[in-house]
């Protein structure tokens, strides 16, 4: 039975833009999952936080849905690696497209999370960090991919 669930599952997308950039792969009309992972705090008090987000397509047809459901235990030790530990931090569920933000997640997942020693700690605060997050991933991933197409030359 795992085999055959393996082969129901694929990768639509992976890369380091946030939330953006994966809920540019939803569709109303499917079941996807995605690892989301955050920076929480600031200093010496930031946690990385890893979030499995459950997208349930509101339009998806009762049975796609019930079959695709019936896979989240394949799909949460696929996401760990085979672990059996827990690989996530929380899981959140989402079942319109528009309603996945960076915005939205973040409210979602604060309420789970205790943010340590951070002054003037808001919404908004975390919605910043979390973009300068996003900004110093992709600067990141940029220079990795010079730095490999550099060594290829």
């Amino acid at each position: 039975a795992e085999r055959e669930a393996s082969s129901l599952l694929e990768v639509v997308g992976a890369g380091e833009g946030g939330v953006e950039e994966m809920a540019a792969h939803l569709r109303d009309s499917e079941v996807l999952w995605a690892l989301l992972r955050f920076e929480l705090g600031s200093g010496s008090f930031t946690r990385s936080k890893v979030v499995l987000l459950h997208f349930n397509g509101e339009d998806c047809p009762a049975v796609r849905r019930a079959r695709a459901n019936s896979l989240i235990s394949e799909v949460k030790a696929c996401l760990r690696y085979g672990q059996d530990v827990e690989g996530f931090h929380a899981a959140i569920q989402m079942q319109r497209a528009e309603e996945v933000t960076s915005a939205s997640v973040l409210r979602t997942i604060s309420e789970f999370f205790i943010i340590d020693h951070v002054e003037g700690y808001d919404h908004g605060w975390l919605v910043r960090e979390y973009c300068n997050q996003i900004s110093a991933e992709r600067d990141a991933a940029a220079k990795r991919k010079a730095a490999e197409a550099a060594r290829r030359a």
